[in-house]
């Protein structure tokens, strides 16, 4: 039986990409390995979306380790520009884009057989509905839709996935019965921006897919995947609404980029630092224990040391508790590509204030964690790494050590210590002990 390694890159829409096309192979007979060594066929599901460079080097590590029997099959958001160069990089390899993952059978058969092929065709579809393996039972990533209303000036993926559609609430809803069905216990809607649900016709329908969702007769947790602040500041009060359901996580990812207005015009992010923090506020005015999360990029060409520094202020007063700090990237293709190279920040300077807003974010982290010293209540254990990995309400990862095997269990924990980025638990009391009285708050 040929055996099939996934290596994933990127974001919770490509782990989705990833489970459907392990599930369309598997379907078709192939066994879905987790020993690259191995593996007949390697398939690497990449990202040009953060920049070529990372996948560049993924490329040429996979291909200096390939054995002399080993395929490499090549997937995920490329661009034609990033085509060619990654094609330098691994002549022999296969390639599939976004938008052809439901045709994975058809190029791993031809890569199988000494066939390379290329799939770069851009077509519309629902990927939804698919079979799959999912990388994590306890959690079933759901798709709501493709690109995003937005054309920031750093950003490429408009111009990889196209204009945005949306996929159809009874579908979006099906997938989620099926993925309960399964056994999942969280639920992750996922997109480019979640708050550009249904913007097609001018303004956000999530409000209205979470309710429609939040219909469905079961226990389970719902995870709001990344909103714009420009899309979600429309239908805000509708949202703030949507999470009273304890069934969904006090988890609000709100991508900032920026705290200078002059910076965030630059980028054609559509909305100023003042109402990021109008946005956080309402949601920690009826959700105090909310957890905020965020994304920030250090050294847009332009940007200023005082720039930089209002980015700065405004995490000490919004307080994530995660933020994704990125350095800024050229990435061609793009409108910030095209700045003069006379704005371009020197890359050691990226590099300091990279570090120095992560020892903020430390720091802030730290405080928010000793909040919850001594809290007591439920969670999902929903991953393992060197101990169980539990989500509290506020989807706090809390580690809790134990012999037992947990993932997809409910257990009561109390917190007894924190890191900068994790709680630390015990559990007070077992699944079987529990289960009939599930609650989140």
């Amino acid at each position: 039986m040929t055996k099939i390694y996934f290596q994933t890159m990127g974001c919770s829409t490509n782990q989705s990409e990833s489970e459907i096309m392990a599930g369309l192979l598997k379907q078709a007979g192939f066994e879905i390995s987790d020993n690259k060594e191995d593996a007949d066929i390697i398939i690497l599901n990449t990202c040009v979306v953060k920049g070529t460079q990372t996948a560049v080097r993924n490329i040429e590590e996979l291909v200096e380790e390939l054995k002399d029997t080993q395929k490499l099959v090549v997937a995920g958001c490329i661009n034609k520009k990033a085509y060619r160069e990654y094609r330098e990089i691994a002549p022999e390899a296969s390639f599939i884009n976004t938008d052809n993952i439901h045709n994975i059978l058809d190029v791993v058969e031809e890569a199988k057989n000494d066939n390379p092929v290329t799939l770069m065709t851009t077509e519309e579809k629902v990927k939804l509905g698919l079979p799959r393996v999912r990388k994590n039972p306890a959690v079933a990533i759901v798709p709501i839709c493709n690109s995003c209303a937005s054309n920031c000036s750093y950003c490429i993926v408009k111009s990889i996935k196209g204009k945005l559609i949306s996929y159809p609430t009874d579908i979006i809803v099906k997938e989620i019965r099926h993925g309960l069905k399964e056994g999942a216990k969280e639920i992750w809607l996922t997109a480019q921006d979640t708050a550009a649900y249904g913007m097609e016709n001018g303004k956000s329908l999530l409000p209205e897919l979470i309710k429609a969702i939040l219909e469905i007769n079961s226990q389970f947790m719902l995870r709001i995947g990344m909103m714009n602040p420009a899309n979600l500041m429309p239908v805000l009060y509708e949202m703030i609404e949507a999470y009273k359901d304890p069934r969904v996580f006090k988890f609000l990812h709100i991508p900032v980029q920026s705290g200078n207005n002059e910076i965030l015009e630059k980028m054609k992010r559509e909305y100023v630092a003042e109402d990021v923090v109008f946005i956080v506020n309402k949601f920690k005015e009826k959700y105090p224990n909310i957890t905020i999360a965020t994304d920030v990029i250090c050294g847009f060409p332009g940007e200023t040391d005082k720039q930089f520094f209002e980015t700065v202020d405004l995490m000490r007063e919004i307080l994530p508790s995660v933020i994704n700090i990125s350095r800024y990237q050229d990435i061609p293709g793009t409108a910030s590509y095209r700045i003069d190279k006379k704005h371009k920040i020197p890359g050691d300077t990226v590099k300091g204030r990279s570090k120095f807003i992560t020892d903020v974010f430390r720091n802030i982290s730290s405080m928010n964690n000793e909040k919850w010293k001594n809290w007591e209540g439920t969670v999902i254990i929903d991953n393992k790494k060197e101990d169980w990995i539990g989500r509290n309400f506020a989807y706090k990862p809390i580690a809790i050590s134990s012999t037992a095997g947990l993932l997809g269990k409910v257990v009561k924990v109390k917190v007894t210590d924190h890191t900068p980025t994790c709680l630390i638990g015990t559990i007070t009391q077992m699944p079987k002990e529990i289960l009939k009285t599930f609650k989140y708050y």
